[in-house]
């Protein structure tokens, strides 16, 4: 176990949490809709917000050219992802019956989730930019574990896309 490790595993918990929303899918009554709207809302925006502080920290390794302090910053992170995904929760749950303050949180959780996408992308850029600057051959990425692991980076913003747009498909289907 590692600091490395104890990032994932965060990002995997609040993962599950978007995924308990699933089991409430369908069903009509008030409580189970309210369990979905929190569970959807603060795991995507926990989930959103981890993949972030992910590619922050690769950044800074590859910037920098040395480890990072996760544990020195891990109570930061998880209360600066924590706390704006329960606020945003509860408001959600607190405003489920007023159809135009749940229309103005549908769309900050929208954006945020965008916003998240386009910071994976931009922080790609920069890592793929500063690891070709340093000579980057893509078949020494075996060897070099900071390279292997920023070329992996971009799988992040993919993913997000496909899940974001599927996600989108379904919240303007519903």
């Amino acid at each position: 176990w590692n600091a490395y490790m104890l990032l994932i595993f965060n990002l995997t918990c609040c993962q599950f949490f978007y995924d308990l929303s699933f089991f409430f899918l369908g069903v009509a009554e008030n409580a189970y809709q309210l369990c979905l709207t929190f569970f959807s809302t603060f795991g995507g925006v926990s989930v959103t917000l981890w993949t972030n502080v992910i590619s922050f920290i690769l950044y800074s390794i590859v910037q920098n050219l040395h480890s990072f302090n996760v544990y020195g910053y891990f109570r930061m992170f998880f209360v600066s992802i924590m706390i704006p995904s329960l606020v945003l929760a509860i408001l959600n749950i607190i405003c489920y019956d007023n159809t135009k303050q749940k229309t103005i949180l549908a769309d900050v959780y929208y954006w945020i989730r965008i916003v998240s996408i386009m910071f994976n992308i931009a922080v790609h850029g920069l890592i793929s930019y500063k690891l070709n600057r340093m000579g980057f051959d893509k078949n020494s990425a075996k060897l070099d574990p900071v390279r292997l692991l920023a070329s992996r980076l971009k799988y992040y913003p993919i993913v997000q896309i496909i899940t974001r747009a599927g996600a989108a498909w379904y919240e303007a289907a519903y």
